[in-house]
């Protein structure tokens, strides 16, 4: 059946290639404007090498003293999806980001065992280092949050605390599209998906959503969308046309070269192969679980089952938002990022025991603080 689908995707988006279509005019939003401006002014695009010896993009947007990485979703090439987090905080922190490996402007390894979810979170520890920070605050975003787990595991010195939001602990394909309650079966069907996008051209794919999501009557159907649904905050800071921004970032950054739309489809399979479940007991770290109710990628339920094993944590579910819930609900998010931060930088009373661990192996403990002397290495 894939196969027809395939053919179909291939006729529509030849025919969509022989159509013109013309590009609506920008409007100049000039409460928004400014916001962007500045980011795009002030951000510096830094290149360092791996430990494995390949180049990764790292982005950095100086602030304050503080460092806060931002660990973002799947097939985001910018930082656009934290604009709330960052137009909140302001100058507060110095925000860092990179381009996950083997996607974008980042080096793809020679070994496709070489961009599993560990070696996305090493990268992560490099890029705190790489910007000039001995620790950071960690924002994960859906695929962020396994990164951040791993991060956290393997390196948690270089972790303060983490604000998660619509993410996992692992295994992402058995709850995919099963927001409420685990259906038999359909997490068979994304790993075919998947499996099926791989065997074929994941490319025509992308370039096919680009076209249909980019022509003029749904353009205006979204911009729409944005205009009399999007909340004043993502009004001030992105302006109108916001989901038709993202969109064109989204998916023509992953449609505009063939490793991008396969690693895209990989990607996708590590984060269901990688799994920190086992280990959330050993995550002291004041961490803010974020999670949309009606979920569709990564549901709620997840969140919960690491709010109840991450003993410093908190959960908090927005009852109406899906798998957007720092675009869809952005005061929440927001709000609650701001007093979680607030309230672990006043009481100072988490004192770590690091305990480094990976999601396979038992590799060292460090014990910091009063037990500091008392070190032990394994």
């Amino acid at each position: 059946m894939f196969s027809y689908v395939s053919d179909a995707v291939y006729n529509v988006t030849n025919w969509a290639r022989k159509e013109e279509i013309k590009e609506p005019e920008a409007e100049l939003d000039t409460v928004s404007d400014p916001f962007r401006k500045s980011i795009e002014e002030n951000m510096q695009e830094i290149y360092f090498e791996s430990r494995d010896g390949i180049n990764i993009k790292m982005l950095v947007l100086k602030g304050g003293p503080k460092c806060m990485l931002l660990c973002s979703p799947l097939g985001f090439e910018d930082i656009s999806i934290f604009y709330p987090l960052i137009h909140h905080f302001g100058s507060e922190y110095t925000y860092v980001n990179w381009n996950y490996r083997g996607l974008f402007d980042s080096d793809m390894p020679k070994r496709n065992r070489k961009i599993s979810i560990r070696d996305h979170a090493e990268d992560a520890a490099q890029v705190i280092i790489a910007a000039g920070f001995e620790s950071a605050t960690v924002v994960g975003y859906s695929m962020g949050v396994q990164v951040s787990l791993e991060l956290c595991l393997i390196e948690p010195q270089l972790v303060d605390s983490m604000v998660l939001i619509n993410g996992a602990h692992g295994g992402i394909f058995s709850t995919a599209f099963q927001p409420l309650i685990k259906l038999p079966f359909i997490g068979n069907i994304s790993e075919w998906l998947i499996d099926e996008m791989l065997k074929r051209n994941p490319q025509k794919v992308m370039d096919f959503v680009v076209r249909v999501l980019t022509s003029s009557p749904i353009e205006k159907a979204l911009h729409k969308v944005g205009k009399y649904g999007g909340s004043k905050m993502l009004h001030d800071i992105s302006g109108e046309g916001f989901i038709n921004d993202w969109i064109k970032m989204y998916f023509g950054g992953l449609a505009k070269a063939q490793i991008n739309s396969t690693n895209y489809c990989r990607l996708f399979q590590e984060l269901n192969a990688h799994s920190v479940k086992h280990l959330l007991n050993e995550i002291h770290h004041p961490t803010l679980l974020i999670a949309g109710r009606f979920d569709y990628l990564t549901p709620y339920y997840h969140m919960i089952a690491m709010h109840e094993r991450m003993p410093n944590s908190k959960l908090i579910i927005d009852n109406w938002s899906t798998h957007l819930s720092l675009l869809e609900n952005p005061d929440l998010c927001v709000n609650s990022a701001d007093e979680f931060l607030s309230e672990n930088q006043k009481t100072k009373s988490f004192v770590s025991k690091h305990i480094r661990r990976s999601s396979t192996c038992f590799e060292m403990e460090q014990a910091t603080g009063e037990n500091s002397a008392a070190a032990i290495k394994l």
